[in-house]
C-alpha cells in the first residue's frame, strides 16, 4: 500500500512539470528484492510546491524541506548542506533543482540511488549499484568528512553492515575507528534507536565484531568488559536479550539505562535476564514451585537463550530443557482451589493477608499438583 501511494505521488509531481524520484533506502531495499515499510520521494518541487499539489501533507522538516505525504511516505526538495557544527545536523540547507547535489549530501553510496518506477529510469552517482552488488558500505566522498558531519553514521555503517552481512570499505572502516570516541556527542535517544535495530538485527555476531574492532562499544560503554557473548546468540534476537549479553559482568547497569534512556519495560525485562542467570545455574537449590515460576515466566526462553550463548550446552541447560517437556500447562499454571472470596465466605475479614495465604496456596499446589481442597484447608490451618 505504502509503494503505492509513492507511485501515485511520483506521477503527481511528474505530471506537475516536477522531476521526482524514489531515493534512500527504500531503493536499496527493493534492488536488494526486500520490500521497504518507507518511502522517500527526492524532488526538484519547493516544499511550497508539494503542499499544493498535495494539500493534506505535513510539514516535519521546515528548516530541510522535508514533507510527510502520508504514515510512511516523505517527500523532500533536492538539496546540499551547509557546515555542521554539532555532529549531527547542519547548520541550514540549500534547495536544487539537480538531484546530483543531493546525492553527494548522503551517508552512504548504497542509500544514494535515485529510481524512477515509472519509467525504469535510474541514477547512480557514486557508484551505489556497484558497491550494493559487491557487499561494500562505502562512504560517499571523504568518509572522515561524513563521519564529522553526523556522528551517528558511525552507528549506522555498523547497522547496514550486519543487515546485509556486508563489508565496510576499507578507507570507510578506518575514518568510522577514528571518529568512534565522536559517538559520545550524540544524544542518547537517537543512539538507544540506533542500537535497537543493530541488536534486532539478523547478524549479530558481525554486528559485535564491528562494535569491538572499531572501539565504538568501547565508546559507548567504557566501563563494560567484553560483551562477545551477543556474538553468540542466535538471532532474532529481543531488545532485553541483546542488552543483557553486552552488559554481563556490568555491577550497575542501572547507570547505563539511564545514559540511554531506557524504557521502564526495557530496564526491567534487561534486569530479569540479569539478575536470575544466578537462579538457572543454581537449580538444584531452587524449590519446585521456585523452578515452576521461573519455567513459566514470559522472558524463560530469553534467559535460557542467554545462558546458552554464555555457558554453553552442558547439566544446566539439560535441566531446564527436561522441565521444559515434563511439565504441562496445568503443572505450571494450577486452577487455584479458592480465591479471596472464597476466604471471605468462611469469615476471614479481607486485608493483606489474603495474599499471603494464596500465594501459599500456589506453593503447595505447584509442589503438589494432586492437592485437594479439604488438604489444603487443613495445611493452612483455615
Amino acid at each position: 500500500m505504502a509503494q503505492e501511494a509513492a507511485l501515485t505521488a511520483l506521477a503527481t509531481l511528474h505530471q506537475a512539470g516536477h522531476s521526482a524520484w524514489l531515493v534512500g533506502g527504500c531503493v536499496r531495499d527493493l534492488l536488494l528484492g526486500i520490500t521497504p515499510k518507507d518511502f522517500d520521494i527526492a524532488t526538484s518541487a519547493l516544499p511550497e510546491q508539494i503542499f499544493t499539489l498535495f494539500p493534506h501533507a505535513q510539514l516535519v522538516g521546515a528548516h530541510f524541506g522535508v514533507v510527510l505525504l502520508s504514515a510512511h511516505l516523505e517527500a523532500a526538495t533536492y538539496r546540499s548542506d551547509l557546515s555542521y557544527q554539532d555532529g549531527r545536523r547542519p547548520s541550514g540547507v540549500v534547495f536544487h533543482s539537480d538531484p546530483s547535489h543531493d546525492a553527494a549530501r548522503r551517508d552512504f553510496t548504497i542509500n544514494a540511488l535515485y529510481l524512477d518506477p515509472l519509467s525504469g529510469r535510474s541514477l547512480d552517482f557514486h557508484g551505489g549499484r556497484h558497491d550494493l552488488q559487491s557487499g561494500l558500505i562505502r562512504a560517499i566522498g571523504d568518509p572522515a568528512a561524513r563521519f564529522a558531519e553526523d556522528h551517528l553514521r558511525l552507528l549506522r555503517a555498523i547497522r547496514f553492515a550486519a543487515r546485509f552481512g556486508f563489508t565496510i570499505e576499507p578507507a570507510t572502516l578506518a575514518a568510522l575507528t577514528t571518529h568512534a570516541p565522536s559517538i559520545r556527542r550524540i544524544a542518547p535517544e537517537r543512539i538507544h534507536d540506533e542500537m535497537r535495530r543493530i541488536l534486532t538485527g539478523p547478524r549479530l555476531d558481525l554486528a559485535w565484531q564491528l562494535l569491538s574492532s572499531t572501539g565504538l562499544w568501547a565508546a559507548l560503554v567504557p566501563e563494560a568488559p567484553a560483551g562477545s557473548t551477543l556474538a553468540r546468540l542466535t538471532p532474532p534476537a529481543s531488545l532485553p536479550l541483546a542488552w543483557a549479553a553486552l552488559l554481563q559482568g556490568i555491577p550497575s547497569p542501572q547507570n547505563i539505562f539511564l545514559r540511554f534512556r531506557f524504557s521502564a519495560a526495557e530496564r526491567r525485562d534487561t534486569l530479569f535476564l540479569l539478575h536470575n542467570q544466578s537462579s538457572l545455574l543454581a537449580y538444584s537449590t531452587l524449590s519446585l514451585p521456585q523452578q515452576k515460576r521461573l519455567l513459566r515466566h514470559p522472558l524463560f526462553p530469553n534467559l535460557l537463550a542467554l545462558h546458552l550463548a554464555t555457558h554453553g550446552p552442558g547439566p544446566t541447560a539439560t535441566h531446564w530443557l527436561t522441565q521444559q517437556t515434563r511439565w504441562s500447562h496445568s503443572d505450571l499454571w494450577p486452577t487455584p482451589l479458592f480465591n479471596g472470596d472464597s476466604l471471605i465466605a468462611r469469615g476471614l475479614p479481607p486485608g493483606p493477608h489474603f495474599r499471603q495465604i494464596l500465594a501459599r496456596l500456589e506453593d503447595l499446589q505447584l509442589t503438589n499438583p494432586h492437592l485437594t481442597l479439604a488438604d489444603a484447608l487443613t495445611i493452612l490451618k483455615l
